[in-house]
């Protein structure tokens, strides 16, 4: 697994709206982080997690965002699991927002390393 693979799977999976928020993330927008002083030091479009699930009577592993986006409210809400318990991998179960694989370690690399697919898409822009 490498930021190659990743951005093929990310590329296969683009309709996603957390895949989108990806690859574009300027046109979504984001939860403001603030310091100790409340002052804006940056933005927060995404967290990842993946958990197994029973898809057709098979164990498999999903990857799925606990920030999701509200197109309604055009804002995205922060699911985190220590307060909202499994509300994320519901939504993301109801609305088929995640990825699935085999194994947990192809998982747990993706829900760690997606941010890859952000350098490897400003080394692509520079290289042209």
């Amino acid at each position: 697994m490498d930021d190659e693979w990743l951005i093929g799977l990310l590329g296969r999976n683009k309709n996603l709206n957390f895949v989108d928020r990806i690859f574009n993330r300027n046109k979504y927008p984001y939860i403001p982080i603030k310091d100790a002083n409340r002052r804006e030091i940056g933005g927060m479009t995404h967290k990842m997690a993946y958990g197994d699930v029973e898809i057709d009577g098979k164990k498999k592993f999903i990857v799925y965002p606990e920030i999701i986006y509200d197109a309604k409210e055009k804002k995205l809400n922060y699911l985190n699991r220590e307060l909202y318990g499994g509300q994320a991998r519901d939504y993301a179960l109801q609305n088929k927002e995640y990825l699935t694989f085999d194994t947990e370690e192809e998982a747990s690399w993706v829900s760690e390393n997606y941010k890859l697919a952000w350098k490897a898409k400003k080394a692509q822009a520079h290289a042209l």
